[in-house]
């Protein structure tokens, strides 16, 4: 059960003033004739969007990301958890990662594990097949193209990772797709800052769905986008 949403909620409401009573997230009793008490309150920055920034000063970006609350109830603040776990794994087992509660920050997990060149499965994220798109589907196809080796599984995907991230000597631009998928389109684009080669991107306005500026961001901090006019 993700019950990161329910603590947000109830951690907020309390700010103002709002108890709550949480009974192993089975049954909430909500006292009468409560009032909302005005008050200061600092929206924290988002763990989700900030994931991409994150992964990508762990496979070789500088970036200052502002405002990540360290004590954070947000589900994707569990990204720093698999960057570390990825980073700390030194076995030549298989490292799986249970992905079941973090269906967002799939794509760009599965980014930082490629890059890794460790033997990672992230397991339990069938759920990301009714997504923007089908994404354990899409992820796998697009990071393939960048030379991966990923295999797609009914609920996982499976990581055997490659030793670096190189251009496809036989094409000078590898066309890659979005899938209309927001989170896909931002992973592809923190993928760009490592890959040697030329990559085309369709449908790049998907990105607003969730994160309308992302381009012009991904602009300010040195990325590179041309429009392509073809042969």
């Amino acid at each position: 059960m993700n019950t990161e949403y329910i603590d947000i909620s109830l951690d907020c409401l309390s700010k103002f003033g709002i108890k709550i009573i949480n009974n192993s997230y089975q049954e909430f009793i909500i006292e009468g004739n409560q009032s909302y008490r005005a008050g200061n309150y600092r929206t924290e920055a988002d763990y989700s969007q900030a994931a991409f920034f994150l992964v990508a000063n762990a496979i070789g970006s500088k970036i200052k990301i502002n405002d990540l609350s360290e004590n954070s109830l947000q589900g994707d603040k569990k990204i720093i958890d698999y960057i570390s776990e990825i980073d700390n794994w030194n076995s030549k087992d298989t490292l799986a990662l249970d992905g079941s509660e973090t269906p967002d920050i799939i794509p760009i997990l599965s980014l930082k594990a490629a890059v890794s060149g460790k033997k990672i499965e992230i397991v339990n994220i069938e759920r990301l097949r009714i997504k923007e798109s089908d994404r354990l589907k899409a992820t796998v196809e697009e990071l393939s193209k960048l030379n991966f080796d990923l295999i797609e599984k009914k609920d996982s995907i499976l990581i055997n990772s490659r030793e670096a991230l190189k251009a496809n000597k036989n094409e000078k631009i590898v066309s890659l797709s979005a899938h209309s998928d927001h989170r896909i389109a931002m992973m592809i684009a923190v993928a760009a800052t490592c890959y040697d080669g030329e990559i085309l991107l369709d449908n790049l306005d998907c990105v607003k769905k969730s994160y309308p500026n992302f381009w012009e961001v991904f602009l300010s901090l040195g990325g590179k986008i041309y429009e392509y006019l073809g042969n």
